[in-house]
């Protein structure tokens, strides 16, 4: 709209779970006349609920994702095409895009409309799922050139600043971590006292300890119950119903998993260090862990999360598929356990939800001249 401040938000993502578009809407909210949100929420329903406190128009992207490699980049470039209508029928003044593969529509419609600010924000650098170093290299080299098209760049946390080119000066960076506002979940007196009860919450993988799991709880009948919750298909699910020790707890909201995880001894992150994503990334459980009160169990080369729960003293780590050390943890646990009062210090000065919207508001102050 002409002489209006007009602002539109990309995501698209397998599931609608992810902070960072409410609080960037929440931040940047009060600053524009218009808001427009364009997300594909590939495996869940939209949740229209979660921009309810800000005026705005969300429109969803309806598209199926394709099955097999050729059908998944043709629902892509689908999704892509559908992006680009909307901005040129929108003609916003500001754009933020969160993820690598909006930037061709995103960047298209700046070649014909060059005063449109850019904001891209990353979560998870693309270039660093991969296993192949020649393909992560070269993909972190194609971002990296990407991002010299942008205006602004917005990360999870500063470990990631060296993936960002070199021609994007920190002035021009925002650091908007992996936390929500404060819940404090219940403890759950129902829990088996004897043994040790670990937690897993969330989306689950091969590359995120589902084999080591498997053979902590197959390996570890008579100490350890293992404690799952997520929206895991039917494969993953049939891998631990043959072990007693395992509690499916299903799919469950934010509340109930922040209850699991205030009632389990420990909570697990034991991802593959091999995928260099792995190595930068503090998921937003660890900071709810945190909140709860309870330590974490990581992967030994998860440079990031290793770092900080060895650092502060808020868990233990684990060599990635050698659960022989399983047993000596559980010892040490027991003689020593981590001090609840430990973690949520921890978690009260890193994570000040209203300092850091406060900040986050500034940041877009600044990109908007306000």
């Amino acid at each position: 709209m002409k002489g209006s401040k007009d602002i539109v938000f990309i995501r698209a993502d397998l599931w609608n779970t992810t902070k960072a578009l409410p609080k960037a809407i929440e931040a940047a909210g009060p600053l524009f006349d218009n808001i427009s949100i364009l997300e594909w929420s590939k495996h869940s329903s939209v949740d229209e609920n979660r921009f309810k406190s800000t005026p705005h128009l969300l429109l969803s992207f309806r598209g199926s994702v394709g099955s097999s490699g050729i059908g998944r980049v043709l629902s892509v470039i689908h999704f892509l095409v559908w992006v680009l209508a909307h901005l040129k029928r929108i003609k916003p003044n500001y754009i933020h895009f969160i993820g690598i593969y909006n930037i061709p529509a995103v960047l298209l419609f700046k070649i014909f409309n060059p005063r449109t600010v850019l904001v891209y924000e990353i979560r998870d650098p693309y270039a660093f799922l991969f296993r192949r170093k020649a393909l992560s290299f070269l993909l972190h080299h194609l971002d990296r050139l990407l991002m010299r098209f942008t205006n602004f760049i917005i990360l999870p946390n500063e470990y990631l600043l060296d993936y960002v080119s070199t021609a994007i000066s920190r002035d021009r960076i925002f650091i908007s971590p992996n936390y929500g506002r404060i819940k404090e979940g219940d403890t759950d007196s129902s829990f088996n006292g004897d043994k040790m009860n670990f937690g897993y919450f969330g989306y689950l993988s091969g590359e995120r300890g589902l084999k080591m799991m498997e053979n902590l709880v197959r390996n570890y009948q008579n100490e350890i119950i293992l404690h799952l919750a997520g929206n895991f298909n039917e494969s993953i699910i049939k891998v631990f119903r043959k072990y007693e020790n395992v509690i499916y707890h299903g799919h469950v909201n934010r509340m109930e998993a922040l209850n699991l995880m205030k009632s389990v001894d420990a909570n697990l992150m034991l991802y593959d260090p091999d995928i260099k994503l792995h190595s930068y990334m503090l998921p937003i459980k660890f900071y709810d862990s945190c909140m709860q009160g309870t330590p974490v169990i990581v992967s030994k080369g998860m440079a990031a999360l290793e770092s900080e729960v060895t650092s502060h003293g808020l868990g233990y780590s684990l060599e990635y598929m050698k659960d022989s050390d399983l047993g000596k943890l559980i010892q040490e646990m027991r003689r020593s356990p981590v001090e609840a009062k430990l973690l949520q210090d921890y978690f009260f000065k890193k994570c000040n939800y209203e300092e850091f919207m406060l900040g986050y508001h500034k940041f877009y102050k600044n990109i908007t001249n306000e």
